[in-house]
């Protein structure tokens, strides 16, 4: 963060962790589930900086900002983008995993299979 801050340079970093995207963003990117994944939406996080992690446990713009990330995970895990419903409960169940990060020691959570590749987002507007 102190190399960003002196250069002021845009970062990129792709987390799981919600407490982390919050504390860590200026913009939170929500990614959408699966292969096809595309930009969900974007979120900006109006916390002064520098932030300290204790002290934002209490803040109600903190937690604002953590419930919309959950809200987002949850309720795109739980309907995907379609209106068939399946898949809702492994799929909430996986929002709740990356939103706590707790896993269930399944493999199949770790993998790398599951990750956006940078090539399938870029060029999208994120202004």
């Amino acid at each position: 963060m102190e190399i960003q801050a002196e250069l002021k340079n845009t970062v990129i970093m792709i987390t799981h962790d919600v407490d982390e995207a919050v504390l860590l963003s200026d913009r939170i990117v929500m990614m959408t589930n699966g292969p096809a994944a595309s930009i969900g939406e974007i979120l900006e996080i109006g916390l002064q900086r520098p932030r300290d992690r204790l002290a934002l446990a209490d803040d109600p713009a903190y937690n604002h900002y953590r419930a919309e990330v959950l809200r987002f995970l949850y309720e795109r895990h739980a309907h995907g983008d379609s209106e068939t419903g399946s898949g809702t409960e492994q799929a909430t169940e996986q929002a709740a995993e990356q939103a706590t990060g707790s896993t269930d020691g399944d493999a199949e959570d770790d993998d790398p299979a599951s990750i956006v590749p940078m090539a399938e987002w870029r060029g999208k507007e994120v202004a």
